[in-house]
């Protein structure tokens, strides 16, 4: 840590003089919010301190940074996913038919209260649910409830020990169409195309058209977002998070 008095500016170019750093990777970025939280203003500042001195975005060594977890950090993201599902059984065995949305979303808040457990992305839509055939999206919750041979959708996710899970899970009420469980059999199979893709070392993308080429050779239409995403200090780690360095570390380097 290097304080300052004044001006960051010459004890930032004796600092970078002494890395002999002629290249400056800043968190700012076009595409990956997780490295964009750099002020314009304070952009500028630095450009003007820094003449120089060649700046670049910092997303490509982030999105490294962040994407390669520890052992710690699994088993941090574990126990977030463990206790996710925990209380999506537990949410899913107390519901009835007259249940709603509203009282489903206030069922798992009240247990995330008496927990102490933080939502993986903002409170209000999480956990988002969707009851009957509604249009499927992060929505807040309403008074709909569950017909006969509807479906019950919960995207849910905690974060704790500052680790964040995001779990989606499905339940039919009665017995399932056949159209149900012939598009169930399609999507398991997706997923397993995709897992069967999935080892150290996998490019994302490749992935992604393993789990799509199954779903779109059994006549659907290819899906409109990505196969998977990272979970980690974010529910869509290196994509969504708070600003990299807080307004308090930046007085300090």
């Amino acid at each position: 840590m290097h304080a300052y008095d004044e001006s960051i500016a010459d004890r930032l170019r004796a600092v970078l003089d002494g890395m002999d750093a002629e290249r400056v990777a800043l968190n700012y970025d076009r595409d990956d919010v997780v490295a964009d939280s750099l002020s314009h203003g304070l952009f500028l500042r630095l450009r003007e301190s820094l003449p120089d001195r060649e700046f670049v975005p910092s997303g490509d060594l982030v999105r490294r940074l962040r994407g390669a977890k520890s052992e710690t950090e699994f088993e941090r993201i574990r126990r977030a996913a463990e206790a996710t599902e925990e209380l999506l059984q537990t949410a899913a065995a107390t519901w009835t038919p007259e249940t709603t949305e509203r009282e489903f979303v206030d069922f798992l808040h009240e247990r995330m209260r008496e927990r102490g457990l933080d939502s993986a992305w903002a409170w209000d839509y999480c956990p988002t649910v969707h009851m009957g055939d509604r249009e499927v999206g992060h929505t807040l919750p309403a008074d709909h409830t569950v017909d006969e041979g509807d479906l019950l959708h919960v995207d849910f996710g905690v974060r704790r020990e500052g680790y964040a899970a995001d779990i989606q899970r499905l339940w039919v009420r009665g017995g399932a169409s056949e159209g149900l469980r012939a598009a169930f059999r399609d999507v398991r199979a997706a997923i397993d195309a995709g897992h069967g893709a999935l080892a150290a070392g996998a490019v994302g993308h490749e992935v992604d058209t393993a789990a799509r080429a199954e779903l779109t050779d059994r006549g659907w239409p290819a899906f409109e977002h990505a196969f998977g995403h990272q979970v980690g200090r974010a529910a869509h780690d290196v994509h969504e998070s708070s600003a990299l360095v807080s307004q308090s570390e930046r007085a300090a380097f």
